[in-house]
């Protein structure tokens, strides 16, 4: 498989480019992708506000398959 094809997918590589990290399992709930665990908190933390607002919960929330 390629990194594209990996990329943001449950388990496999974070979605954020700069990062490509393995083990995705946080899922985003703007991009419908998964992040690495230290991507996914920047995001909550960046976003906190505005995903509470609109969702009612944080962005990206950890998954356990």
């Amino acid at each position: 498989m390629s990194k594209e094809e990996l990329k943001g997918k449950y388990g496999k590589n974070c979605n954020r480019t700069s990062c490509q990290r393995p083990q995705a399992t946080w899922y985003n709930f703007g991009s419908y992708s998964y992040y690495c665990e230290s991507c996914a908190l920047m995001l909550n933390e960046e976003n906190n506000r505005e995903s509470m607002r609109l969702l009612g919960h944080s962005l990206c929330v950890e998954v356990r398959q």
